[in-house]
């Protein structure tokens, strides 16, 4: 069964692969379908659901709060939970509850070398979630894939849920297209030879309306039910983007938001 990005809060599910399904405001939808699961693999995964609970909180979490949030046995997440202590992957806050441990930094500073630019971002994403009260991520190139790095997500109960490490076609979506509008021309063409001559021309007319409003919107095209304002980050190949459902986040909502995103995302690097 296909599964969506806007959940109910503290019901997280992550997407993988998509299929086009149908056309709406001249996009085509894709459809998230799960990829085919590797058998025998289900205590990994309930390993990795736990970490990112732990990694996404601001606060040391508690084990109910784990449970609730990950929807699995009490038992079983006390065990995962001394096992990613054995390993220095979780660690015990003194005031109780669980935080993520040493292992997992030094992980994430062999993978991303730039990690503190990053994280430098995260008030900037707190300010524009809680300003627009929609979910604000920052997304990073990753060769013809965009990946989604941090994210500070909305308040309201229904709200679209950012997962570390997704990725998205370049030429695809708010994000993307806010990306591909900073790269010079021969890139784009790079990018878009991949694709066939009607997306290519339809991604070719997105990234100009995009150079010249300094945003992108998108309707539905990643994550069916999702709509996203994008800006580009000044001098990166990267992109603040803001996304809610779209029952709320409408295009006039966006496109009247449009301004403050990109005066906020000036701003930072002025004062950054």
């Amino acid at each position: 069964m296909a599964d969506a990005t806007i959940v109910n809060r503290g019901d997280a599910r992550q997407l993988a692969g998509a299929e086009p399904d149908r056309k709406a405001d001249g996009h085509t939808l894709l459809l998230m379908q799960p990829q085919p699961r590797t058998e025998g693999a289900d205590t990994a995964r309930r390993a990795l659901r736990v970490l990112e609970v732990i990694s996404h909180a601001d606060q040391p979490v508690s084990l109910e709060e784990i449970v609730r949030r990950t929807d699995l046995g009490k038992s079983m997440v006390y065990r995962l939970i001394r096992a990613l202590q054995e390993e220095s992957y979780v660690e015990r806050a003194n005031g109780g509850g669980y935080t993520i441990g040493g292992r997992l930094f030094a992980l994430a500073s062999a993978a991303l070398p730039n990690f503190d630019a990053y994280a430098s971002y995260l008030p900037l994403l707190r300010a524009l979630a809680a300003e627009s009260d929609e979910t604000c991520t920052l997304h990073r190139r990753a060769g013809h894939r965009v990946v989604l790095l941090l994210g500070a997500e909305s308040e309201q109960p229904l709200r679209r849920v950012w997962v570390a490490g997704e990725l998205t076609p370049l030429a695809q979506g708010s994000a993307g297209l806010a990306i591909m509008s900073g790269l010079p021309g021969k890139e784009i063409d790079d990018v878009l030879e991949r694709l066939d001559d009607s997306a290519a021309a339809r991604a070719r007319r997105d990234v100009a309306r995009a150079r010249r409003r300094g945003y992108t919107v998108s309707f539905g095209v990643n994550h069916p039910g999702v709509n996203g304002v994008a800006v580009p980050v000044p001098g990166l190949p990267m992109a603040i983007s803001v996304s809610g459902p779209d029952a709320r986040w409408s295009e006039k909502r966006m496109i009247e938001f449009a301004p403050r995103l990109i005066e906020m995302v000036e701003e930072f690097h002025r004062v950054g």
